[in-house]
């Protein structure tokens, strides 16, 4: 066998490895879950569940990363955040009717227009106190299409270290979100 033939031999395997391994590589990485319905599809984020029985049972799409695992009271867990979505409502009243009465309490709110999932968007900030102990960052983004309200909630402890970082997850997940297919 002359030199060029077993050069182009080696290089043959190295090709061939090469594929082997990236199709290897392509089989074993995670595949992002993607929860739809009621005209919202979003993809779950890496560290977070769906919690399908929520869903199933005609609540909304929930999705936390302390698996479903609440506190008495059904209680966000110390460290823990959950994500509910709506599913699309008739719009009944003004948007910013609704996020009044929803927001109505509450303390230390924040309003921005902004467009995400490709839909105009309100998003809301603020923090709601369940008692002397137990105070929630919340942010809300209340959406409208065709005539359908849709609304992403973002619950978790009020200062909790991770907060940035959960609040960061959420705001990926909703402009990643399609809303009204």
């Amino acid at each position: 066998m002359s030199a060029a033939w077993r050069r182009y031999g080696k290089w043959a395997a190295t090709v061939l490895l090469l594929l082997a391994g990236l199709i290897a590589w392509q089989q074993m990485r995670p595949k992002p879950v993607v929860v739809g319905t009621g005209g919202v599809q979003v993809s779950v984020p890496a560290g977070w569940q769906w919690n399908a029985a929520v869903t199933n049972a005609g609540g909304p799409i929930a999705i936390d990363n302390f698996n479903h695992a609440h506190s008495s009271g059904g209680v966000v867990p110390p460290g823990g955040a959950e994500i509910e979505i709506t599913r699309g409502q008739p719009l009944e009243g003004t948007l910013g009717s609704i996020i009044r009465e929803e927001t109505a309490g509450t303390s230390e709110a924040s309003t921005r227009e902004l467009t995400a999932g490709g839909v105009d968007a309100v998003r809301v900030a603020h923090q709601d106190s369940f008692g002397p102990n137990l105070r929630y960052s919340v942010v809300t983004y209340y959406m409208v299409k065709n005539g359908m309200l849709y609304k992403f909630y973002l619950n978790h402890h009020a200062g909790d270290p991770k907060g940035p970082d959960f609040v960061q997850t959420f705001d990926r997940l909703v402009a990643g979100a399609r809303i009204g297919q």
